[in-house]
């Protein structure tokens, strides 16, 4: 048998105005309606009695709860310290239940696959999305549409993009990166996977005059591709130029990349300040360093910031077909 719970019965108004009502021993009280339509924000000390409510004369919804003995009394000292307090103990629980809900929403993000025309390819087979330093590796499922959600992990994690023929993308994610992505914030969530570059540059010259670097370029090309291209990596004062350690600050460094086919390629790049070219790259005593890479060019661009390593990442390009290093001393 069930055995009522010895206290007193008191009735909430909702919406927020005071009414009262002719039962004995029941006060009605300013509550918000989240306190007397879900259990589980009232206290351990109330039990409700009565969930779907009624009209009073007043138009207001009464709710009725069941209280203790000793809470009862002091609801009915009409104290509005204690009202104050019982809406902070509402709040705070809201607060949490609603914190909770929120850190279950995983962020998402998306993959542009672009083909070897330069065209975005809406084919998503073959990709693969896993989470760096997992034992077993764990991936991440891709839709049919390009889309996968990032893990709910507690710390900072990195995830690696592949899918056969195409350059793979590995890229850190913070908290705090993914807690903006959340927010609809822009960053890390837009991945690109261009095709790997089949580029060899056969031979590589230049010179520089007027503010400009001029070079030529022989390079030859498994396949007639809109994306086959030469990316330029200027470096000045450091003769060892490293795509590992490339972090394309625009005060030291520079590149270009240039749409090629077979055969020999002219072209040029500004590098100093002059009255027909606005760079201020280069000054005078500075020795300029050039190397030439086989890549991948694509209006969609064919690089990425690593945000671990503080880096440039070109992921297609041929780093087996580069040219040697070119140096200068500028005057």
């Amino acid at each position: 048998m069930h055995q009522r719970t010895e206290g007193k019965s008191i009735d909430f108004c909702t919406p927020a105005r005071l009414s009262s009502t002719p039962e004995n021993y029941e006060q009605a009280w300013e509550l918000p309606s989240i306190f007397v339509t879900s259990t589980s924000f009232i206290p351990a000390d109330m039990k409700a009695i009565s969930g779907g409510g009624k009209r009073n004369h007043a138009g207001c919804k009464i709710f009725r709860i069941r209280v203790s003995l000793s809470l009862y009394k002091i609801l009915k000292m009409k104290n509005l310290t204690v009202i104050y307090f019982l809406f902070f103990l509402l709040g705070v629980t809201a607060c949490k239940k609603a914190s909770v809900k929120d850190s279950v929403i995983a962020a998402k993000g998306s993959i542009m696959v672009i083909d070897q025309n330069d065209k975005i390819n809406s084919d998503f087979s073959g990709i693969s999305v896993s989470i760096e330093n997992t034992n077993p590796v764990t991936y991440i499922p891709v839709s049919n549409t390009g889309e996968f959600e990032f893990p709910q992990l507690p710390g900072s994690f990195s995830l690696i993009f592949s899918k056969n023929g195409y350059g793979t993308v590995k890229q850190y994610y913070s908290k705090s990166l993914i807690d903006s992505i959340k927010l609809g914030k822009p960053g890390g969530q837009n991945i690109i996977l261009l095709p790997l570059s089949s580029v060899t540059v056969n031979s590589f010259s230049g010179y520089i005059s007027n503010g400009k670097f001029y070079f030529s370029c022989n390079v030859s090309t498994l396949n007639a591709d809109l994306t086959n291209g030469v990316t330029l990596i200027l470096q000045k004062n450091n003769p060892l130029i490293s795509l590992t350690g490339f972090y394309g600050n625009t005060g030291t460094s520079r590149f270009l990349t240039i749409p090629v086919s077979n055969g020999v390629h002219f072209d040029s790049v500004c590098i100093s300040r002059t009255a027909t070219c606005d760079c201020d790259f280069i000054n005078s005593g500075d020795n300029l360093n050039v190397k030439a890479f086989g890549n991948s060019i694509s209006k969609y661009g064919n690089s990425y910031f690593n945000m671990k390593t503080n880096t440039l990442v070109f992921p297609s390009i041929n780093e087996n077909t580069n040219s040697g290093t070119l140096s200068f001393r500028i005057p």
